[in-house]
C-alpha cells in the first residue's frame, strides 16, 4: 500500500510540474500555430483596424523569425520578420486572413527562446450587412505543454529501470 501511495504521489507531482513548463525553442527549432476558424467578437463602429498577432510571453536570447501564411506553409509568407525584439502585438496591416483562417510559424534562428502563454490573432473586416461598421474576429491558441501521458510514461519507465537495477543488485 505504501508503494502505491508513493507511485501516485510521484505521478501527481510530475504532472503538476509539467504544467508550469514553457515550450523551449533552440536554434533551428520552429513551432507552428494553425487556426482553422476565428471567433466572431462583435460589430463595432471603428476605423478599420489592422490584422494583428500577439505572441505568447517569450524569454530568451537570440534572433527569431515570425512568418504568417494564408493557407499552408508551402506558400510564400504574407508577412515575415526577423528580430531579437518584437513589439507586441505585431501589426500585419490589412493583408491577411480575410477568410478567417491561417498559419503562423515562429522559428528560433540563434540562441534559445521559451514561449509561454497564448498566441492570439485578430482580424477586422468591413461589415457587409451594416456599413460603416466593422466586424472583429479573434482566435486564441495556447502554447502546448508537456502531456501528462508523456510524464506518466517516463515515470513508469524510470520505475521499471529502478526495479531491474534493484533485482540485479540483490
Amino acid at each position: 500500500m505504501k508503494a502505491a501511495i508513493a507511485v501516485l504521489s510521484t505521478y501527481l507531482l510530475g504532472s503538476f510540474c509539467a504544467l508550469s513548463q514553457a515550450l523551449l525553442l533552440n536554434p533551428g527549432d520552429s513551432y507552428v500555430f494553425n487556426f482553422g476558424a476565428m471567433i466572431f467578437n462583435g460589430t463595432y463602429r471603428i476605423s478599420p483596424a489592422p490584422t494583428t498577432l500577439s505572441l505568447p510571453n517569450f524569454a530568451g536570447t537570440g534572433i527569431l523569425r515570425l512568418e504568417a501564411f494564408e493557407n499552408s506553409l508551402a506558400e510564400a509568407p504574407l508577412f515575415s520578420t526577423t528580430s531579437d525584439t518584437l513589439a507586441n502585438p505585431v501589426n500585419l496591416g490589412d493583408i491577411a486572413w480575410h477568410d478567417l483562417q491561417g498559419i503562423v510559424r515562429v522559428t528560433e534562428l540563434s540562441g534559445t527562446l521559451a514561449l509561454d502563454g497564448f498566441f492570439t490573432a485578430q482580424v477586422t473586416i468591413p461589415s457587409v450587412n451594416s456599413p460603416p461598421y466593422n466586424e472583429v474576429y479573434f482566435q486564441s491558441l495556447p502554447v502546448p505543454e508537456p502531456s501528462s501521458i508523456v510524464v506518466a510514461t517516463l515515470f513508469f519507465a524510470a520505475c521499471a529501470l529502478w526495479k531491474i537495477r534493484r533485482q540485479a543488485a540483490a
